[in-house]
């Protein structure tokens, strides 16, 4: 299965890569902000300090709104409808733009800080 939808977008034809290209920025905020809402209230019941268990929460935290985007985004990248590919693909990409990104965030920079 995972092949057949590579092969999709490797052969995507121009209004599929304008469909990606021109969503991209648009969904990338809505990705975020799921992962901001996801990490909101997984924290605003919780006190804790800065040490392991905020980053392992953070984690947790990123992982959720990462797998409901990777899910709507092969989803999409299953229609037939070339722009709901092309979201998809935008859709896809941010989530793990978003991941990597708060992984960094999480793992790297806030123990970084305590350090200070």
């Amino acid at each position: 299965m995972p092949t057949a939808i590579l092969a999709r977008i490797r052969d995507g034809d121009p209004d599929f890569w304008r469909a990606a290209t021109r969503s991209a920025p648009l969904v990338v905020q809505v990705v975020l902000a799921a992962v901001i809402g996801v990490v909101w209230l997984s924290f605003s019941s919780v006190p804790l300090s800065y040490g392991t268990a905020f980053r392992y929460l953070a984690t947790a935290a990123l992982i959720v709104p990462t797998a409901a985007a990777l899910v709507i985004g092969t989803a999409l990248l299953r229609a037939e409808s070339p722009r709901r590919r092309g979201v998809g693909l935008a859709v896809c990409g941010s989530a793990v733009v978003t991941f990597i990104s708060g992984l960094a965030y999480a793992l790297i920079f806030v123990p970084w800080l305590e350090t200070i």
